[in-house]
């Protein structure tokens, strides 16, 4: 259950992606693109659709599991009140962590050095 919510998050965030590795030299991060990220809507959305997902499947297994070997009433029980739990919090968790996740992915961007600001191996090496 794990690797399957795994795969949708990876899945929802490399949607739209370029499917070719480029090769990048710097890393540059960026505030305002992270902020760009945090405040969009569509980012804010997907981290509340899976953790909505995440947190009911939780929910239904934990309180499926503390409910066994009981009467039906029991089981409903056991769901609505430990499985509520579950499911808010890990709901919670995992959306907020989506969220700033893809942010934080937004704030990184990788560039290629100008041909000018290269050096090369025992440039600056110089021998009397």
């Amino acid at each position: 259950m794990i690797l399957g919510i795994s795969g949708i998050i990876l899945s929802a965030i490399l949607v739209g992606r370029e499917k070719t590795v480029q090769p990048v030299e710097v890393l540059v991060w960026s505030w305002s693109d992270f902020g760009r990220g945090l405040a969009s809507l569509k980012h804010l959305r997907n981290g509340v659709l899976i953790g909505a997902a995440c947190g009911f499947m939780c929910g239904l297994t934990a309180g499926a599991r503390n409910g066994v070997g009981t009467g039906l009433s029991d089981i409903l029980s056991a769901m609505l009140s430990e499985g509520l739990v579950y499911a808010v919090s890990d709901g919670v968790a995992v959306g907020l962590s989506y969220w700033l996740f893809v942010a934080l992915l937004q704030g990184v961007s990788g560039s290629i050095l100008d041909e000018h600001l290269r050096i090369l191996p025992n440039q600056g090496i110089r021998v009397c």
